[in-house]
């Protein structure tokens, strides 16, 4: 394959992306459930080099359900960083959901070897309304998805 042909396909990557952080904006959901505030506070806790849980916060909860440091550990960085907000919670499962298209681009062109079988796998991934709203919110489920198709990938081109 040519770098000439590369170009185009790129670009239209790239526009599906950009189509993908659009739609995330516009339907953003949000921290709304009780699961979201019990990861956010333990990710404050971490931010804060305490422990993971504040139990004067968040009372009879049963704590080790909440344990998601893939989830918490980048969502204590945006905290340390930027200080603790909705933006700094939901970036990581917003970043692993435009990954998770590109990841649907690499298999499928990879299945098929045609780049625009790739493109519309990728469309398909940030335009199914599931994907998009689970994108923003602070739940383990985007991130998780994400890491389980990309060790897939990885097991795949290892075996190659």
């Amino acid at each position: 394959m040519s770098t000439r042909r590369d170009g185009p396909t790129l670009l239209a990557l790239a526009t599906i992306l950009a189509l993908a952080a659009a739609l995330r904006v516009f339907f953003w959901y949000g921290l709304v459930l009780a699961d979201p505030f019990a990861y956010a506070d333990a990710s404050a806790s971490i931010a804060r080099g305490l422990p993971v849980f504040d139990h004067e916060s968040l009372g009879s909860l049963y704590y080790t359900q909440y344990l998601r440091l893939s989830l918490e550990v980048p969502a204590a960085i945006g905290y340390r960083l930027f200080g603790p907000g909705e933006v700094q919670s939901v970036a990581f499962p917003f970043l692993c959901s435009l990954g998770s298209a590109v990841l649907a681009f690499v298999i499928a062109t990879r299945v098929s070897g045609d780049r625009f079988a790739g493109l519309i796998a990728a469309f398909i991934a940030v335009t199914f309304p599931e994907a998009v709203i689970n994108s923003t919110q602070f739940l383990p489920d985007t991130a998780a998805a994400f890491f389980s198709v990309a060790t897939v990938l990885t097991f795949w081109q290892a075996m190659d």
